[in-house]
Order: structure tokens, then C-alpha cells, then sequence
């Protein structure tokens, strides 16, 4: 069963990290991506593989006073990352209905 993507309160979440920490959207996606899966981010599949990471940052950033979330499938996990700061990783995608 895939989750709602307007729900990012789902129990079935794995992880939340705040991207303003890491540095740019796609590094927190990135570190969250480790943690979830627990493997070093050198090892994980390249995330460029699943979403624009450029276009993601960019997306993300240029809207940080408004509320813009987007969300991708990386592999069997679901990533949600919003402009107020945070990724988060969910133990499947999400999908709009």
C-alpha cells in the first residue's frame, strides 16, 4: 500500500532530517537516504538515478518562505522534502491519488 504524500505524519516513517543542517535539499536527502538504510552515502545508488538533484535544490530553495513539498520514490522508499526544512524517509513511496 503506498502512503499519501499530504500525510508526512505516517507512522511509517523512517527518518527526518533537517536539510538546512546538511547544507542544500539533495545532501539532506542523502544523509536521511544513509540513515534510513543505514549505509554509508558512498555506497548508496547515486540519487541522481531517481530525482534532478539541481532542480531540487533549486526548487526547493527559491521557495523556502512558502510551503512546497516534493515527493519521489527512491528504490522501495518513499522521500518527501519540503521547503521548511525537512526530508523525510518513508518504508514505502508515496503516491497522489
Amino acid at each position: 500500500m503506498n502512503r499519501d504524500p499530504t500525510n508526512t505524519d505516517d507512522a511509517d516513517r523512517i527518518v527526518r532530517v533537517e536539510w538546512t543542517d546538511a547544507g542544500s535539499p539533495s545532501e539532506g536527502v542523502v544523509e536521511a537516504l544513509s540513515t534510513a538504510t543505514d549505509s554509508d552515502p558512498l555506497d548508496t545508488e547515486p540519487l541522481q538515478h531517481y530525482v534532478d538533484t539541481e532542480s531540487l535544490d533549486a526548487l526547493v530553495e527559491a521557495n523556502r518562505g512558502d510551503h512546497v513539498r516534493v515527493t519521489f520514490a527512491y528504490g522501495d522508499l518513499g522521500v518527501v522534502v519540503e521547503s521548511t526544512g525537512t526530508v523525510d524517509v518513508f518504508s514505502e513511496p508515496l503516491t497522489v491519488e
